[in-house]
């Protein structure tokens, strides 16, 4: 059975909480990211995604030079054990309403699963 750990990506790209909104949606265009953490004194607190920045900064017409990654991140975090198997986390998913999951490993943030990774992920045999 696949975890989560086993498909998810170890490269969660991070930004400072206090980062303009215009230069974290430069680095999502610049590395075709989905979706930034959001840390303050190098904890993550939070997560933005491309879906946030259509809902919460363009729809609304906020200034992305003067406003802040702080501002508009999605919090509390909700994460999932990398341990997890994957249908208990797209269920989880569904019922969250979100389309992005930190994984941790032992009680620490180590990667980033997206729905598009568990729907693109290779079923068992015989399923």
């Amino acid at each position: 059975m696949l975890r989560l750990q086993d498909i998810m990506a170890s490269n969660l790209v991070r930004v400072d909480a206090d980062t303009t909104i215009r230069a974290a949606a430069r680095l999502m265009t610049d590395r075709r990211l989905g979706c930034l953490a959001v840390e303050r004194d190098h904890q993550i607190v939070g997560v933005v995604t491309e879906h946030d920045m259509v809902t919460r900064v363009l729809a609304p017409g906020l200034d992305p030079d003067t406003r802040q990654m702080a501002e508009i991140m999605s919090t509390p975090l909700i994460t999932m054990e990398g341990g997890t198997g994957l249908r208990e986390a797209r269920e989880r998913m569904d019922r969250e309403g979100i389309r992005h999951l930190l994984v941790t490993v032992e009680g620490e943030i180590r990667g980033i699963v997206s729905i598009r990774d568990l729907i693109h992920t290779p079923r068992p045999a015989g399923r």
